[in-house]
């Protein structure tokens, strides 16, 4: 019997402490529409969002069609023709990848170049800085 009740107790905080989790959230999520390379689906996360001038990390999802990580993968990112390309750091084989950007006000866009197996690609993903 304590165990049952030990487990609805479980069962009630955790839910509980979920949607606390869901609610802080607030506006601080921002994900930039997906786009497609092969057959991988490139999604990009900064933070802090919405985007700002000043230092913003990005965080890359690259999530292969069947929904395994897409871990083989050479990512680097851009803010403008002018900066060299940056490479990100990949997170273990989780298909995140993370590059921290200086971003100015004005930039409309982030370049993300695609790098595997000898075939490259640049997504342009489009961005509004506040000020």
């Amino acid at each position: 019997m304590r165990i049952t009740l030990d487990m609805k107790i479980y069962k009630y905080v955790t839910m509980t402490l979920g949607v606390v989790l869901l609610s802080c959230s607030g506006d601080n999520v921002f994900i930039l529409p997906p786009q497609h390379w092969q057959d991988i689906e490139i999604v990009v996360e900064p933070r802090p969002a919405p985007v700002r001038a000043g230092s913003t990390e990005f965080l890359v999802r690259a999530t292969a069609k069947d929904g395994r990580a897409a871990h083989d993968l050479i990512i680097s990112l851009r803010m403008d023709d002018a900066t060299p390309w940056r490479q990100a750091i990949q997170d273990g084989q989780t298909g995140v990848y993370r590059r921290g950007l200086a971003v100015k006000a004005g930039q409309e866009s982030l370049f993300v170049q695609l790098r595997r197996k000898g075939q490259e690609d640049v997504l342009t993903f489009p961005l509004h800085v506040n000020q």
